[in-house]
């Protein structure tokens, strides 16, 4: 059974041990920040990952670079989101791109460490790592 939180544009749903954060193309980005920080703020990740800690997977591929960008830096930085997952793994359409966010996330000291892949099957992947190696430990 799939749990799924839907917002405009953004729907956030639990399969296999993995938070699957899906952007449509067209999102209002202010809306964004407001519904997702409430949802990290709340009881509804708790509630969708049924209180575990859970690698996060963003998927950037539709939306253009420069939301990409903002997006990214949002996540990255949302102190919420930090606290709330176990991981975070972006998936982004071009090389160009995921070298820019890596570079970004370089110089930007995240807490938690983001992942940046060009394909899903590498991204669900290190979500999986994650999730196991998180779990083998407690």
């Amino acid at each position: 059974m799939e749990n799924i939180i839907q917002l405009d544009s953004v729907k956030l749903s639990v399969r296999d041990h993995i938070i699957y954060c899906d952007i449509d193309n067209g999102f209002d980005y202010q809306s964004l920040k407001v519904g997702v920080t409430e949802i990290f703020n709340d009881s509804s990740l708790t509630f969708l990952s049924k209180g575990k800690y859970l690698p996060l997977l963003i998927n950037l591929t539709e939306v253009n670079n420069l939301e990409a960008i903002k997006l990214f830096m949002f996540f990255s930085q949302s102190l919420q989101v930090n606290i709330s997952v176990l991981s975070k793994t972006f998936v982004v359409r071009s090389s160009f791109l995921k070298i820019v966010l890596q570079l970004s996330s370089v110089f930007c000291g995240n807490v938690v460490p983001n992942r940046i892949f060009k394909n899903f099957n590498g991204a669900i992947e290190n979500c999986n790592k994650m999730y196991l190696v998180f779990n083998v430990a407690n």
